[in-house]
């Protein structure tokens, strides 16, 4: 889980910072339905192919997911250090990133020990007929949120 979360914070990292020197930038009419899209791809895969949580693949996944959240990140991370000298944009993007890395850690660390002693009390089959709700509900979320970002585009 911590590789996972490291991949995606390095990769959203690098996106932002690539689009914060201005190599790459990509309008939110394109990024915010493509963050809605990784979400339900993640969920689905939990609810389809729960083997694959634990793969190679999810690292690679979850770097990708991590580049298009990065330019996500950017737009409001720009409005904010629009008047910066070049070395406070450094620092910045350094705190910024690192910030992120620290509150998805203590989010996630805490959530996974639980999941882990729960995992132990109840029978395999409860444990993943509550991954296959859980996943199923952050798809729902994920769709919806999808929905209302295409919707924009369309106004």
């Amino acid at each position: 889980m911590v590789k996972v979360i490291a991949a995606f914070t390095l990769a959203h990292t690098l996106t932002l910072g690539l689009s914060v020197f201005n190599v790459v930038r990509l309008p939110s009419s394109i990024v915010e339905p493509v963050i809605a899209a990784s979400i339900v791809f993640v969920a689905l895969q939990n609810l389809l192919r729960p083997q694959s949580t634990h793969s190679r693949a999810r690292l690679i996944v979850a770097f990708g997911f991590g580049l298009v959240h990065g330019l996500g990140f950017a737009g409001g991370l720009l409005d904010a250090m629009e008047e910066l000298p070049s070395l406070g944009i450094w620092i910045a993007l350094i705190a910024f990133s690192i910030g992120v890395e620290i509150g998805h850690q203590i989010v996630v660390l805490p959530l996974f020990g639980v999941l882990a002693v729960g995992r132990e009390k109840i029978t395999h089959h409860s444990y993943f007929t509550l991954l296959r709700i859980t996943s199923a509900l952050i798809a729902c979320c994920g769709g919806y949120y999808l929905i209302v970002a295409l919707r924009e585009q369309f106004r």
